[in-house]
């Protein structure tokens, strides 16, 4: 596998928590876009916030797993395939950010790829000089950004925080809604940034024009509009629609139901997002959002 020039490079940003495996899963089966072994390469945030050691040797552990026990391996890829791309990116980030260490990682292909790229939702709490620096890989970078209902997003976010905590699904109401306001509370900044869409699109806009943005929604993506809103993610990478989206994996993990007390949590946090986000990307949101909306609105007055 060699280095390549890409047509256009494709950064999908997040939301976490709102369809990106399966989206990764979907692209990667198309013959012109090349993601890699790896879904989530967080370079840009590990290298930046001082992560890069602690994920250096993540991925070491990575490779190993990989190579000996077949784990970490995506559809499409080997195990010598997945552990020497995690053994490249173990060695990226024992160096300074640098941007042609990145296209190193990245602008690799075994087939015919006129689009490479890569999905990390980390990127979604970003700002525009983040963004910026981003945009200096190549001439066409492509940015995708799915979003999900507010609410149902923070708190599947919050279980996987939890689970990865230690703290199990069956503790009592009470210790449970404690539990989560603490994480929340933890968490700070960076929770409320994966909560503000707005923030995430604005930082955006204040960098790339919006031809070179898509916005898109896991409720569509994963239900009853999939293929509309594949044909348009196509459309927008200029590749052709020509595949079917309904075999596409979706992974939608376990359902609990979210304590009353957290959800007005949450809705108090997120509600800036339902009110303003239709305005800001000129277009309607989910109707699963706007029951949402309506019901909780109603229940706070």
């Amino acid at each position: 596998m060699g280095r390549i020039q890409p047509k256009t490079f494709l950064f999908c940003i997040g939301a976490q928590k709102s369809g990106t495996s399966s989206l990764y899963q979907f692209l990667r089966k198309h013959p012109k876009i090349e993601l890699g072994p790896i879904k989530e390469l967080h370079y840009f945030n590990s290298v930046e916030t001082g992560f890069a050691a602690k994920r250096s040797r993540r991925m070491k552990v990575k490779a190993w797993d990989a190579l000996l026990k077949g784990e970490e391996v995506r559809d499409g890829s080997n195990r010598l395939k997945t552990a020497l791309a995690y053994r490249r990116l173990s060695k990226s980030f024992e160096r300074p950010l640098d941007l042609e260490i990145y296209r190193d990682l990245t602008f690799r292909s075994n087939k015919a790829a006129i689009i490479v790229g890569e999905i990390t939702p980390n990127y979604a709490t970003f700002g525009s000089k983040q963004f910026a620096l981003m945009d200096q890989v190549h001439p066409d970078c492509r940015y995708v950004f799915t979003m999900r209902d507010p609410i149902a997003r923070a708190w599947s976010g919050l279980r996987m925080s939890l689970r990865r905590a230690g703290v199990p699904s069956s503790i009592p109401l009470v210790d449970l809604e404690a539990a989560v306001l603490k994480m929340i509370k933890d968490q700070g900044r960076q929770f409320l940034k994966r909560c503000n869409y707005r923030r995430t699109i604005e930082s955006l806009d204040a960098v790339v024009p919006r031809s070179r943005s898509h916005f898109m929604f896991f409720e569509e993506f994963t239900g009853d509009q999939k293929n509309s809103t594949a044909k348009e993610l196509l459309n927008f990478l200029e590749v052709g629609y020509d595949q079917d989206p309904t075999n596409v994996a979706h992974y939608p993990g376990k359902l609990y139901p979210i304590p009353t007390a957290i959800e007005h949590k949450l809705f108090e946090i997120t509600r800036p997002q339902y009110e303003s986000l239709p305005d800001l990307i000129g277009r309607a949101t989910p109707a699963a959002w706007l029951h949402s909306y309506e019901r909780l609105k109603s229940e706070f007055g």
